[in-house]
């Protein structure tokens, strides 16, 4: 290329020379840059068009996302983890409770923990109280035909238990006293195992009968002063126990049936309390309507009688008592009044 460049049979000076080289390699690298610029000034008006209608796909007429990016918003909410019931929160999250309270979703997970657990070991007490009910069912049924079983067996050995020998027989006949002395002391011990077996178990019924008479008499004891908290006060109830003596027969009990009975049932204490109440109330009574017996009547408050309306009135009154009376003095008194 730089021979074609500079030939031609022409003579040149070195500043030709350089110049006709320079316009020879010029070209080459001009066209690359006019290339590379033309690239990228030309535009394609199909292109333009494209992009026109993309930016017109994105936005509706309203302005609001078109279905592409409604779609891609989508999609990045669905990269949290949703249930059934909705989406997730985090355990910071806080909700309003309908009393106002404010609690975080973390205290809401402990508090539905805490209730389940609470729950599940409700039911597993219960069903451990029924299982201990229905054995203790079986246990007392059980005892009961032992003891019938027992009773049995003690009547059926004395049927067959033999007579005590005769001491007389010692000296006729040694050897048949022996014999009927051995016998009678097995019988004797079998029945004397029996017998101790059923005090045991008396003893056994009486100590749980005195147990649950106990543990009923402090329930009802309990219930007795949550409803009357009075009665924790010791000379009140003193007072209460008294009372109870005292009017036992204006209810048709005894003092000791009453005394028995109330320990343990804390309605009939105070139905009987307030029963007491009511009769004291009433023989306060009659003291009472003794004491204003023969005052005046207490007239309301109003408009206050001038001299002749209040004369007019004691008039009016005398004469009342005159009618219903007929007494000397009452006829004086009105006859007065009248004057």
């Amino acid at each position: 290329m730089e021979d074609d460049a500079i030939s031609g049979g022409e003579e040149l000076s070195l500043s030709e020379a350089a110049t006709r080289y320079a316009q020879a390699t010029a070209p080459e690298e001009v066209q690359e840059d006019q290339a590379e610029d033309e690239i990228e000034d030309e535009s394609d008006p199909a292109d333009e068009e494209l992009q026109a209608s993309d930016e017109e796909a994105g936005e509706d007429e309203d302005g609001e996302p078109g279905e592409e990016d409604q779609a891609e918003d989508d999609s990045e909410d669905e990269d949290e983890p949703e249930s059934e019931q909705g989406r997730f929160v985090a355990n910071n999250a806080r909700v309003k409770l309908d009393d106002g309270t404010i609690v975080s979703v973390e205290d809401l997970k402990k508090g539905s923990l805490l209730q389940a657990d609470y729950t599940r070991k409700t039911q597993e007490t219960a069903e451990q109280r029924r299982v201990l009910e229905a054995q203790s069912e079986s246990v007392t049924k059980a005892e009961q035909q032992i003891i019938e079983q027992r009773d049995y067996m003690t009547a059926l050995l004395q049927s067959i238990t033999p007579q005590a020998p005769d001491p007389a027989l010692v000296s006729t006949d040694p050897v048949a006293y022996m014999q009927q002395k051995a016998q009678y002391e097995q019988f004797t011990q079998h029945l004397d195992y029996i017998g101790q077996q059923s005090q045991e178990t008396q003893t056994k019924r009486q100590k749980e009968a005195q147990a649950k008479r106990t543990e009923k008499a402090n329930k009802e004891w309990g219930q007795l002063l949550e409803k009357a908290p009075e009665l924790k006060d010791r000379s009140k109830f003193t007072a209460f126990e008294a009372e109870l003596q005292q009017f036992a027969p204006d209810f048709g009990f005894t003092p000791q049936e009453l005394m028995e009975a109330v320990p343990f049932d804390h309605r009939m204490a105070l139905v009987l309390k307030d029963a007491i109440a009511m009769r004291k109330l009433r023989a306060s009574k009659p003291k009472v309507d003794k004491k204003s017996e023969g005052r005046p009547p207490i007239h309301k408050g109003g408009k206050r009688l001038n001299p002749s309306a209040h004369k007019a009135r004691q008039a009016s009154d005398a004469t009342k008592r005159l009618k219903s009376s007929g007494r000397i003095d009452d006829a004086v008194a009105a006859y007065l009044a009248r004057k």
